[in-house]
């Protein structure tokens, strides 16, 4: 059996095709691509085939196989295409962009709050306090040389306004090794206020050394959020510690719950440790990462779950029907 006529489209001006041969033998219709030069990969959530009616045929059961070292692909399915069908469309799509090309960083031109007047003095933990409070977009003032802002006490966002601030590239939040900085306060389900987090570092951010804690709000070292959103761009967190031991805790720099989305772009996360998510832990939240490193973190619990964690070194998800990007 040979259909009489495949057209086959590549959607990429880099690849292209010299020959398609479709055949069914045994019941099993395949059909196979040649390329006019090495293809690495075809992966089926990228392929459409489409008969002559333009009805999509099912790739249910399909198997992609390389032949003539990677110059032709044979496409295996367990049932045959349409006997009816005079012609059968393939498309092969490029895989969608998961990592953006450029940093998505938000326009800070016009604070609503700026943190200082100039000086690094002038750069307290009661100025950032109250601008917190107010919410919106938040600077800093500090001065030309980097400064640590250490906070005694963490900062509640209980706001309904989305807020950004932003470092500059300039300001490092430190947790003196004793406080958790930043959480985000709102209720599981709850999808907003968005915080967007810019130019910033976070350093020894800290909740508790209790152990086989079953306080999942004791998780985020850094940054707690409950319901709401997150974003962070340009950032690095280094030496942030949640419970060391617990079932459910999770997340050395960064704990989120519920709520939307928390998302990561162009940061760096090392040298943090929790009982679960050394760098980071998820639970019931979508979450994706773009363009950054998570390196020498620690998962510091022990017999999993059920146990007292140690799942998840770098990061850490639970939960069902939520969505995950690492790119």
């Amino acid at each position: 059996f040979l259909l009489a006529l495949l057209v086959v489209r590549i959607e990429s001006a880099s690849v292209s095709f010299s020959n398609v041969k479709v055949s069914k033998q045994g019941g099993v219709s395949s059909f196979q691509i040649d390329f006019q030069q090495k293809v690495g990969n075809i992966d089926p959530r990228h392929i459409t085939v489409l008969d002559s009616d333009q009805n999509i045929i099912p790739l249910d059961d399909v198997t992609f196989s390389p032949v003539n070292g990677g110059l032709s692909w044979v496409v295996t399915k367990n049932s045959s295409f349409s006997d009816t069908s005079d012609v059968v469309v393939v498309f092969i799509n490029n895989p969608p962009s998961l990592c953006p090309n450029e940093v998505p960083l938000l326009d800070v031109s016009n604070p609503d709050t700026v943190v200082g007047t100039g000086t690094p003095q002038s750069c307290t933990e009661d100025a950032l306090t109250s601008a917190i409070k107010t919410g919106g977009i938040i600077t800093f003032n500090c001065g030309e040389n980097p400064i640590v802002l250490t906070v005694t006490r963490v900062k509640n966002v209980t706001l309904t306004r989305d807020t950004i601030i932003d470092g500059q590239g300039k300001v490092t939040l430190s947790g003196g090794g004793k406080t958790r900085i930043l959480a985000i306060q709102t209720t599981y389900d709850k999808k907003t206020p968005r915080v967007t987090l810019q130019n910033l570092q976070f350093t020894q951010g800290y909740t508790t050394d209790a152990t086989n804690t079953k306080s999942t709000a004791s998780g985020g070292g850094a940054i707690y959020r409950l319901g709401g959103a997150l974003t962070i761009i340009n950032c690095d967190f280094f030496n942030n510690q949640g419970p060391i031991t617990g079932q459910d805790v999770a997340g050395g720099a960064i704990y989120s719950v519920g709520g939307n989305d928390t998302t990561i772009y162009n940061s760096n996360f090392s040298g943090n440790k929790c009982s679960n998510g050394g760098a980071i832990g998820n639970l019931g939240n979508s979450f994706a990462i773009y363009n950054s490193v998570v390196n020498g973190n620690q998962a510091s619990g022990n017999s999993g779950n059920p146990g007292n964690g140690g799942n998840g070194g770098a990061i850490s998800f639970d939960g069902q029907g939520v969505n995950t990007e690492i790119c």
